[in-house]
């Protein structure tokens, strides 16, 4: 694995699920100011991509076909939402 040198990242998005305990579920995206539309859906793609690689590697399946599944659900989801977007503010952020 190359090691890479994280001094002058952003960091960009934070995604949780929910788990046992009472913890909200969410994602927080905090963009740089230099980071147009077109290029976070660039960052979303690479996204997508690492994802399949990561979930194809844990459970030992095609990488590709994995992110076909991704990528329907996403379009499935941009289509028609399963919920509505709640704006949440990091704390001391309003």
């Amino acid at each position: 694995m190359t090691e890479v040198d994280l001094k002058d990242a952003t960091e960009v998005i934070r995604a949780f699920l929910p788990g046992k305990e009472e913890i909200v579920g969410g994602i927080y995206i905090d963009p740089p100011a230099n980071l147009q539309p077109f290029g976070f859906g660039i960052l979303l793609a690479d996204l997508v991509h690492h994802a399949a690689n990561a979930y194809a590697y844990k459970f030992g399946l095609d990488a590709e076909q994995v992110r076909d599944g991704i990528a329907a659900g996403l379009q499935a989801e941009l289509s028609s939402p399963t919920d509505t977007v709640k704006q949440v503010y990091p704390e001391g952020r309003h």
